[in-house]
């Protein structure tokens, strides 16, 4: 597990510690804000089958995350085929940054109105450090909040495993993004 920045610091300087992670990434806002929005487009004006647009199919955010995702991976890795590449093996994060595994990044998508981010209970769950038990859950991410076909929210920020807060009786978790 990654060990937290933040690990032993006061939330005081909280704030700090994640203007530090922000301006390390080597992807600047911009660009991510860019990739994100040609992503978005590519993904509403695909189609199935060569026949029915997404833009005409009432998708469940689970399947827009994971296409936004994958675009995203798709994108990045054609700009930067010497450092990134998407999700290759099950324990790997969503974006595998190849020279330093600190900047791989996770990525999440939700598609309702507000600010909230939701992942499965697996989120607040320990893991392991075998190939079998999954990602690492703390680390950089990337998050989408989008309602209907319209982005509202991308953030870049860092996650922590125990920031994922279960929610009672439901099968899933949510989780403020430090940033």
């Amino acid at each position: 597990m990654t060990k937290s920045p933040y690990a032993g610091k006061p939330f005081s300087e909280w704030k700090d510690v994640t203007h530090n992670l922000i301006k390390q990434y080597p992807i600047s806002q911009g660009e991510l804000l860019e990739i994100a929005l040609v992503s978005w487009s590519r993904l509403w004006s695909s189609e199935i089958g060569g026949e029915i647009r997404i833009d005409d199919v009432d998708l469940p955010a689970t399947i827009v995350g994971y296409f936004f995702q994958k675009l995203f991976a798709r994108e990045l890795s054609t700009r930067y085929p010497d450092d990134w590449e998407g999700e290759v093996i099950k324990s790997d994060k969503d974006l595998v940054h190849k020279k330093n595994a600190f900047f791989s990044t996770e990525m999440k998508a939700s598609g309702q109105m507000g600010y909230s981010l939701f992942g499965n209970r697996s989120y607040n769950q320990q893991s392991g450090n075998s190939e079998s038990s999954g990602k690492d859950k703390s680390g950089y991410y990337i998050t989408l909040n989008y309602y209907r076909k319209t982005v509202t929210l991308l953030r870049l920020g860092w996650i922590d495993q125990d920031d994922w807060v279960p929610q009672g009786g439901s099968n899933r978790s949510s989780c403020n993004i430090k940033t």
